[in-house]
């Protein structure tokens, strides 16, 4: 909870001129005047997230003394490529670096951002059946050697990756569907 907001005088109450050194509490102080959030970059650049919500709420474009701190986190990495540089056109190598340590967030970046495969994350994402499913059939259209082994692991990936990706049997992944609720879907 934020006191400094609710309190009628905030700058009387103990702490307060301290506060800007903190990015949740004076995020929360001057959330709704821009020409102070833009007097505090260099407290936004200390934090992932209040960079990015500067970035997006405040600049609507990069922020680049917030990107190191950006690139320690690979959700507000993944949102800040999708939603500040894709549509400036910029990838950033340190962003997409923090992105590829997270399956779900490499996943998402290759779908719909690049449009296309992002090598760097598949390590990542080859350590999750489902994120490796989706990413054969979306992205890649095709088989994903590097995810199959941890694909086999899980009967309804397994089923769902031989029907729609290699569109005949999985034989990694039959011992797996064999007994599991999916059998008789897979046969």
């Amino acid at each position: 909870m934020n006191l400094y907001r609710l309190h009628s005088s905030p700058e009387t109450l103990f702490g307060y001129e301290n506060a800007i050194q903190y990015p949740k509490l004076a995020w929360g102080i001057y959330k709704d005047d821009k020409n102070k959030l833009r007097e505090l970059e260099d407290t936004w650049a200390k934090s992932a997230q209040y960079s990015y919500e500067y970035a997006e709420g405040v600049l609507n474009g990069k922020f680049e003394k917030g990107e190191d701190a950006i690139a320690t986190n690979a959700e507000y990495s993944y949102w800040y490529a999708n939603n500040i540089l894709r549509p400036l056109g910029i990838r950033s190598e340190k962003i997409e670096d923090a992105i590829a340590t997270d399956a779900w967030y490499s996943y998402w970046y290759a779908e719909n951002v690049l449009k296309d495969r992002f090598p760097l994350g598949e390590r990542a994402i080859a350590t999750n059946a489902e994120y490796s499913y989706w990413y054969a059939k979306d992205v890649l259209e095709d088989r994903f050697p590097l995810g199959e082994e941890v694909i086999a692991k899980d009967a309804y990936y397994s089923v769902w990756y031989a029907y729609k990706v290699l569109e005949n049997r999985f034989e990694l992944g039959e011992p797996v569907i064999r007994g599991s609720e999916w059998q008789t879907d897979y046969e």
